[in-house]
């Protein structure tokens, strides 16, 4: 879980730590998207180059898991992640998410993944843009912020 807020390089090399096993086993446990790691060996760049997908809607639905702490892992453990994903707080939200760039594939994937909380009522998102140049990347916050702002569920800045 901790990989989520690495840089590429120490995402990397947690990965290879856990071991094809372990990342093979927590995958599919998560149901995450096609749970599809690869091959042994090959465990420290998966989701960022293939084999594993996953789309916006199991993403979401990832993150609801998260947001409710629901994973199958310790709640101390969701909390933690949590805590590293707070990106706002206003005095009827909380607003948590990640951006997320794929590399060496074609198209190159970018996301923007979270969810946020106004009271008891959780609302997640997971935005995947097809990044062909920086300024598309850029576009993925705010674009998404757009779309939850024009939903009403992030105030307007």
């Amino acid at each position: 879980v901790a990989v989520l807020d690495l840089g590429e390089s120490d995402a990397q090399e947690v990965a290879d730590r856990i071991g094809y096993e372990r990342m093979s086993t927590w995958v599919d446990r998560f149901d995450y998207g096609n749970r599809n790691v690869g091959e042994e060996g090959a465990t420290d760049r998966f989701w960022l180059e293939g084999p594993l997908e996953i789309s916006a809607l199991e993403q979401a639905t990832f993150v609801a898991e998260l947001a409710r702490e629901e994973l199958p892992v310790d709640v101390q453990h969701q909390r933690a992640l949590r805590d590293l994903l707070l990106v706002e707080e206003g005095p009827h939200h909380q607003h948590f998410g990640r951006t997320g760039l794929g590399v060496d594939v074609d198209p190159v994937p970018g996301w923007w993944v979270g969810w946020v909380e106004q009271g008891s009522d959780l609302h997640t998102f997971a935005l995947r843009l097809e990044v062909e140049d920086q300024e598309d990347a850029d576009l993925r916050e705010s674009l998404g912020r757009e779309l939850l702002v024009a939903l009403d569920v992030l105030p307007a800045a």
